[in-house]
């Protein structure tokens, strides 16, 4: 549930730089890809910060090796 939450909040961070880029002047093709930007740019935050916790629920250790044997 909280992918689909971070995913919505950055479609409309997406959506709301695109329009602040189009009426600062710039053409669609350049505010597109501004709003695109921004919108990794937070999924990137999003996965960056969960990144600790899907390593825990899969059961590895920082290096990806398993920290506990799971049968």
């Amino acid at each position: 549930m909280s992918l689909l939450l971070a995913l919505s909040i950055a479609l409309h961070l997406a959506t709301a730089v695109y329009m602040l880029a189009r009426r600062g002047g710039t053409c669609t093709a350049h505010a597109t890809l501004t709003g695109a930007g921004a919108a990794a740019t937070a999924l990137g935050v999003y996965f960056a910060s969960n990144a600790q916790d899907l390593w825990i629920d899969l059961g590895l250790n920082a290096k990806g090796v398993p920290s506990r044997v799971i049968d």
